[in-house]
Protein backbone atom coordinates (compact mmCIF):
# COMPACT_ATOMS: atom_id res chain seq x y z
CA UNK A 1 0.00 0.00 0.00
CA UNK A 2 1.15 3.77 -0.97
CA UNK A 3 1.65 5.84 2.28
CA UNK A 4 -0.01 9.27 1.96
CA UNK A 5 1.93 11.72 0.29
CA UNK A 6 1.59 15.68 1.54
CA UNK A 7 1.91 18.31 -0.53
CA UNK A 8 3.00 22.58 0.29
CA UNK A 9 0.83 24.61 -0.30
CA UNK A 10 3.67 26.36 -2.81
CA UNK A 11 3.73 22.82 -4.92
CA UNK A 12 0.21 23.11 -5.28
CA UNK A 13 0.21 26.28 -6.57
CA UNK A 14 2.60 25.39 -8.81
CA UNK A 15 0.29 22.90 -10.52
CA UNK A 16 -2.80 24.63 -10.12
CA UNK A 17 -1.06 27.90 -11.91
CA UNK A 18 0.75 25.42 -14.54
CA UNK A 19 -2.73 23.99 -15.25
CA UNK A 20 -4.39 27.83 -15.38
CA UNK A 21 -1.60 28.70 -18.25
CA UNK A 22 -2.62 25.58 -20.26
CA UNK A 23 0.53 25.23 -21.55
CA UNK A 24 0.18 21.34 -20.72
CA UNK A 25 -3.06 19.28 -20.76
CA UNK A 26 -3.92 17.97 -17.31
CA UNK A 27 -3.17 14.50 -18.13
CA UNK A 28 0.56 15.86 -19.20
CA UNK A 29 0.47 17.69 -15.42
CA UNK A 30 -0.30 14.03 -14.18
CA UNK A 31 2.26 12.64 -15.80
CA UNK A 32 5.16 15.36 -15.35
CA UNK A 33 4.41 15.25 -11.23
CA UNK A 34 3.43 12.00 -10.51
CA UNK A 35 -0.44 13.21 -9.45
CA UNK A 36 -3.69 12.13 -10.52
CA UNK A 37 -5.76 14.39 -13.10
CA UNK A 38 -8.80 14.64 -10.49
CA UNK A 39 -6.05 16.47 -8.06
CA UNK A 40 -4.57 19.03 -10.35
CA UNK A 41 -7.93 20.07 -11.82
CA UNK A 42 -9.37 20.01 -7.99
CA UNK A 43 -5.86 22.62 -7.00
CA UNK A 44 -7.10 24.21 -10.04
CA UNK A 45 -10.85 24.62 -9.33
CA UNK A 46 -9.74 26.06 -5.61
CA UNK A 47 -7.00 28.22 -6.99
CA UNK A 48 -9.49 30.09 -9.74
CA UNK A 49 -12.08 30.31 -6.68
CA UNK A 50 -9.38 31.56 -4.36
CA UNK A 51 -9.00 34.25 -6.89
CA UNK A 52 -12.47 35.29 -7.58
CA UNK A 53 -12.71 35.90 -3.80
CA UNK A 54 -9.66 38.07 -3.35
CA UNK A 55 -10.64 39.68 -6.54
CA UNK A 56 -14.17 40.77 -4.95
CA UNK A 57 -13.26 41.70 -1.94
CA UNK A 58 -9.67 42.89 -2.38
CA UNK A 59 -11.01 46.51 -1.79
CA UNK A 60 -12.96 46.03 1.31
CA UNK A 61 -9.80 44.44 3.16
CA UNK A 62 -6.81 45.09 1.48
CA UNK A 63 -3.72 47.81 2.64
CA UNK A 64 -2.43 49.77 -0.76
CA UNK A 65 0.51 47.42 -0.38
CA UNK A 66 -1.70 44.19 -0.18
CA UNK A 67 -3.71 45.47 -3.01
CA UNK A 68 -0.45 46.46 -5.43
CA UNK A 69 0.51 42.35 -4.24
CA UNK A 70 -2.73 41.29 -5.41
CA UNK A 71 -2.82 43.44 -8.50
CA UNK A 72 0.72 41.84 -9.82
CA UNK A 73 -0.82 38.50 -8.70
CA UNK A 74 -4.21 38.86 -11.09
CA UNK A 75 -2.21 40.61 -13.95
CA UNK A 76 0.19 37.60 -14.02
CA UNK A 77 -2.33 35.23 -13.98
CA UNK A 78 -4.36 36.92 -16.14
CA UNK A 79 -2.07 37.24 -18.69
CA UNK A 80 -1.02 33.77 -18.46
CA UNK A 81 -4.61 32.94 -19.60
CA UNK A 82 -5.60 35.62 -21.98
CA UNK A 83 -8.42 36.58 -19.31
CA UNK A 84 -9.21 40.49 -19.61
CA UNK A 85 -8.67 42.72 -16.86
CA UNK A 86 -12.61 44.21 -15.34
CA UNK A 87 -11.75 47.54 -14.23
CA UNK A 88 -13.28 48.47 -10.74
Amino acid sequence: MRTRRRFSAEFKVKVALEAIKGDETVAELATKHELHPTQIAAWKREAVEKLAKVTKWDHLFATAQTKLAISQVRNRVCASVAVPMLSK
